[in-house]
This record gives C-alpha cells, structure tokens and sequence, in this order.
C-alpha cells in the first residue's frame, strides 16, 4: 500500500558502496545479492548510517518505466578501501518525491506501478533523469512484515 500524497525532498548527491543485481526480476538473484551483500556493507569502515538502499536505473522516461540496472547499496562517506565485489555509485542531487510503502516486499511492485500510472501523470512533474531508489530504514521491517515501511524515491523537475 502507498500513500500517493508524496513530500518533495531536494536530494544532496550520495556516494554509496553498491553490488550490481543482474536479473532483479530472478526473485532468487536479488535474494542471494542481497545475503552476500549485507555482511559485506555491516564490515565497511567508511559506511554512513545503517540504511540499506536498491537503486535502479530505468531504460526510459516513460509512465511505465523499464528498470535496466538494480543494485544493493549502502552510503559511504568514501570509496576508499572498497573490497572488489562492490561498485562505486553516485546518486546525482536533485528534486525527489519520496513516497513510503507499507506492507510486505511482495505488494511493493503494485506501489512503484500506482506512483508512476497514478501520480506521476497528474503530479505537474516530469520525470528526471537521476537514479531512483528505494530506502530501507529503521521502519523498515523485513520483507514478510505487514508494518514493514519503504521508502520510493523519485527523481522529478
């Protein structure tokens, strides 16, 4: 379930330690991506916070945007001392709505398909160019957790 009413954040760039997940489709793939990357991410010296983020770069601007890239990311203060498995990734600045889906990982697709379908054509915004992310943060519950809150992050101008 998301709530369609977004806040409108100016976002300051990030750098963040990322693992690529080459078919975010596979549901096996990003389960797998993710087990390796967490211990990774909880082991990095430079690492910012305790959030865990999936940005995705999408293969078009269309209403119903074609994701070509995902990763499992963590922020990262530098890219110093980087083991080999982990990519750098910068999030550009930049006007985002951010929007919170409640429920569990499995009805998390219907929320990114109600932002784009819904909200966005009726927003006044375009979409931008940026990475969009999703963030994983101390509300954030685990994936079979009815309370479980995510964030969606949307770049806009």
């Amino acid at each position: 379930m998301v709530d369609l009413t977004p806040e409108i954040v100016t976002l300051e760039p990030k750098t963040m330690a990322a693992m690529p997940i080459l078919d975010a489709r596979n549901i096996q793939e990003v389960v797998a991506i993710w087990k390796k990357f967490v211990p990774l991410a909880m082991q990095l010296p430079n690492r910012i916070g305790s959030d865990f983020y999936a940005p995705r770069k999408l293969a078009s601007s269309n209403i119903a945007p074609s994701t070509t890239q995902h990763w499992a990311a963590v922020l990262v203060s530098s890219f110093n001392g980087l083991p080999p498995e982990l990519e750098q990734l910068t999030i550009e600045g930049g006007t985002y709505a951010v929007f919170v889906h409640k429920g569990i990982t499995k009805n998390f697709m219907e929320s990114i398909e109600k932002v784009y379908a819904e909200w966005l054509p009726q927003s006044g915004y375009q979409l931008g160019q940026r990475l969009h992310f999703d963030r994983m943060g101390e509300k954030y519950l685990g994936p079979e957790n009815p309370q479980s809150e995510e964030e969606i992050w949307i770049p806009i101008h």
